[in-house]
C-alpha cells in the first residue's frame, strides 16, 4: 500500500481542501508556502485532545521545580 503524502503546498491545499480534511482524520497534514511549513491541519478530535496552554503550564510545573534549575538556564538565549 502506498504511503499517503502528508505535506502539501498552499496551492495544492486550495484545490484539494475536502480531501485534505478527510486525510487529517488519519493524522496531521502539513501545509507549506515556498517550501517552508506554515500550518498544520488536524482533526477536531486531535485538537480537542491537546491540552490548553494553561494546562500545559500546570503540567510542566508539576514535573519541574524551577527553583532547582540553574539560573543561567532560566534566562538563556533561545535559538
Amino acid at each position: 500500500m502506498a504511503k499517503k503524502k502528508r505535506s502539501y503546498t498552499m496551492a495544492e491545499a486550495k484545490s484539494q481542501l475536502g480531501a485534505l480534511v478527510e486525510q487529517s482524520q488519519q493524522g496531521p497534514v502539513e501545509l507549506t508556502r515556498r517550501g517552508k511549513p506554515v500550518a498544520i491541519l488536524i482533526s477536531t478530535e486531535e485538537y480537542e485532545r491537546r491540552p490548553s496552554l494553561w494546562e500545559a503550564i500546570q503540567d510542566f510545573r508539576k514535573e519541574v521545580d524551577i527553583n532547582e534549575l540553574p539560573e543561567e538556564n532560566l534566562f538563556a538565549e533561545r535559538p
